[in-house]
């Protein structure tokens, strides 16, 4: 009797493309966890704790999808999709927004009282073959008054 040396993956589980045939089936992580947020003025700190289930992979990889919300219209939009009055400077993800391997950022250059949602997603190497949604969670937070200058 032989053994196979490649089987079908079952409904939802995947193979990257750079896995070897015999390796196992993974899949999509679950969301990332207890998300921490802190508010400084215009900027935002957020952290996370990885998913509770990683899909069987070790690869993952963290986005983090900006949204702000006008206060009387709920109306929200993607962060920089429009532009700032006054020439402001553009939305800053530090490190950056997509592709994070640690579970932290923080974003700089916020509007002052604006209502923000943050969704952070967690990724592996297959998420991108399911065509499940990607899990996500979400914080919403609300800036206060821009810091003011000092002048001499």
């Amino acid at each position: 009797m032989r053994a196979a040396f490649f089987c079908q993956c079952d409904t939802n589980y995947y193979r990257a493309a750079p896995d070897p045939p015999a390796a196992p089936c993974t899949r999509p992580p679950s969301a990332p966890v207890n998300v921490i947020s802190a508010v400084n003025g215009t900027s935002v700190s957020l952290e996370w704790s990885k998913p509770l289930d990683t899909g069987g992979r070790t690869d993952i990889h963290y986005n983090v999808i900006c949204q702000k919300c006008a206060w009387d219209s709920g109306q929200c939009e993607a962060c920089g999709s429009s532009g700032r009055p006054g020439g402001g400077q553009a939305v800053r993800f530090v490190p950056q927004a997509m592709g994070l391997s640690q579970p932290w950022v923080t974003v700089l250059n916020l509007v002052a009282h604006m209502n923000y949602t943050f969704r952070i997603e967690a990724v592996n190497a297959v998420s991108h073959l399911s065509l499940q949604p990607r899990q996500s969670t979400a914080v919403n937070v609300t800036t206060n008054q821009a810091g003011k200058l000092q002048q001499d």
